[in-house]
């Protein structure tokens, strides 16, 4: 079995509802693999962890074992907007869980994501202390 049909096999296993769009989408590799990115961004927003698991890591063995065709796949049509959609609060829950090739591939479209910063009320007033320092007088 060659490694696209191991995808539609296993992509099916885990989200049977796909079973009508990859047969609408029957030779259209990167709309099937968007219809399963969109299972997986499901999953996340749900935070069904088996399900996000199981999606990454066949999306990671995809990417290692397929050709260019489903290289380019994975990478344009999964995980460009796997967490695209998503609120930062799911971003982060859901990017803990992708493998480090997958998060490689979404750095070099999206860049980093940035961590979420907690400023107390002692580090806003260094910030603001600083600035005025500096004569721009404003808070950032």
């Amino acid at each position: 079995m060659g490694i696209e049909q191991e995808f539609k096999d296993r992509a099916l296993t885990l989200y049977p509802g796909l079973a009508e769009a990859f047969d609408e989408y029957e030779g259209l590799l990167h709309m099937q693999m968007s219809e399963f990115e969109m299972k997986t961004t499901e999953a996340i927003r749900n935070k069904d962890k088996e399900k996000v698991l199981a999606s990454f890591i066949l999306a990671e063995r995809c990417f290692r074992q397929g050709d260019e065709a489903m290289k380019n796949a994975i990478d344009v049509s999964f995980v460009e907007g796997v967490l695209s959609l998503l609120n930062k609060e799911e971003k982060e829950w859901g990017w803990v869980l992708m493998p480090e090739l997958l998060k490689e591939l979404y750095v070099d479209f999206w860049g980093r994501l940035r961590p979420r910063l907690r400023l107390g009320p002692k580090t806003l007033a260094l910030y603001a202390k600083i600035e005025m320092d500096n004569g721009t007088r404003r808070i950032t």
